[in-house]
Parts: C-alpha cells; structure tokens; sequence
C-alpha cells in the first residue's frame, strides 16, 4: 500500500505522465497504521486510511493523471474515499480525474475488490471524472459503493468530460459494476456502469 499511496503523492504534486503497474493485490484499510481491522460484521470501512485519490482538481484543471496505469488483473480492496466538502469533494475515485485539457490518461486491468467512495459529485470506483479527451478505461470493475449527493455517480466512471469542456475519444471498454450505486435526492444521473 505504502508504494500505491508514493505513487497517487508523485501524481497529485507535478508528475502527472508516469506510468504504473501492480504486481499483486493491495488492501488499503490501513491496518498497520490505525491498529484498527476491517470486520466485515460491523462494516467500519469508515476506520480505513482514507484514499487520497490519483489526479486532483486544481484552478488551472492541470493535475488530471496523463499517464497509463496497468492493474495487471489485480484490484484494492477496503478503499476508503470520502469527502463532502463543497469545493474539495467534487471528485472521488481510484483515480480522481483522468486526464485533463493537455492530454488524455489510461488505467487498465483493475479493479475495486470493496470499499466506499463518498462525494458532492462524479463519484466513481475506478475514475470519478474522465478529464482528457482520448482517455481510456479497459478492463476494469468495480465492486465498492459509489454514491455522489448531488450530480453523477457511477459504479466504474462518474462522469465523462467537464461541463463546459469537450471532451472526446473516450474509450470505455470491457468494464463491469457490481457495487451499489446511490445519488442523493435531487440528484442526476447515476448509473450502474458510467453516469
């Protein structure tokens, strides 16, 4: 887990182009750190290390990941990613926001074994917020619960493209929901797979 987390740091602080691959399944409750173990009688998820997410929102829209990210058909399990704050939790995720105006990002061959992702909006397992055109998301799934109080929620992607942005050539392919995904009332489009 302590590689996974170095890896989202060097993206979210101004390496946004490397490249990763898992080799082995990664379970990020965070147990040698809170002393605490996930139990799945009591559900306390909310006692995980929370995720702090690849690719992040700035002013300038620049921090999106651009690079690629190969799973190797292995997942994360007891992701924890929630933040309901008006400015900071609009996007929630693995990876937070792929892509971005420059260029395009890629995650392939992953999953979300568990876990909870909790936002304003475009919240997704995988991606919340594809933000690069020609972005790509093959091979993944997504098993954790997803919900979003105000806007897009989905099990695999929350939501594709800015709002005044066009974002096109997203290739979403392969990829399949088994979590449950929720909006809040007086919320828009959720969605089992892609908002």
């Amino acid at each position: 887990a302590e590689q996974l987390a170095w890896f989202a740091y060097q993206v979210n602080h101004g390496s946004q182009s490397i490249c990763g691959k898992m080799t082995t399944d990664i379970d990020l409750f965070g147990t040698p750190y809170t002393g605490i173990t996930y139990d799945a009688g009591t559900n306390n998820i909310d006692k995980a290390v929370p995720w702090p997410g690849i690719g992040k929102y700035d002013s300038t829209w620049l921090k999106g990941y651009r690079g690629t990210f190969d799973g190797d058909w292995h997942s994360v399990s007891n992701m924890y990613s929630t933040n309901l704050v008006r400015t900071e939790g609009l996007y929630g995720g693995f990876i937070e926001l792929l892509g971005d105006k420059q260029s395009g990002g890629t995650i392939q061959n992953f999953g979300v074994q568990s876990g909870k992702v909790a936002r304003r909006s475009n919240a997704g397992g995988v991606v919340g917020l594809v933000g690069g055109s020609n972005s790509s998301i093959q091979g993944c799934w997504n098993a954790a619960e997803i919900s979003s109080e105000l806007a897009t929620a989905g099990g695999v992607v929350g939501a594709v493209g800015y709002a005044y942005d066009n974002v096109t050539g997203v290739r979403v392919e392969g990829c399949y929901n088994l979590g449950t995904v929720l909006i809040g009332k007086g919320g828009t489009y959720g969605g089992g797979g892609v908002a």
